[in-house]
């Protein structure tokens, strides 16, 4: 959730399609799958959408294919 915020609130009046682009690869169709709009400004948002926000970075995260030792993007 703090990442998500600190991202949203990090530059004033910012539309959450930008501001989210350093947390999510493609901050647009999240918003959009979750049923926010992209050019909203997070001072819009309710803490639920926060939330709901918070929880599709942390599936995103699960979802991520494991890395392997040695490969180049590996430890």
């Amino acid at each position: 959730m703090e990442r998500v915020t600190a991202a949203a609130f990090g530059q004033r009046r910012k539309m959450l399609r930008g501001a989210l682009g350093g947390v999510f690869t493609d901050p647009t169709a999240v918003l959009t799958k979750l049923g926010l709009s992209p050019t909203a400004r997070a001072e819009e948002l309710t803490v639920a959408d926060f939330v709901r926000l918070s929880e599709a970075l942390r599936l995103s995260q699960v979802n991520l294919p494991a890395r392997r030792l040695g490969s180049p993007e590996g430890p």
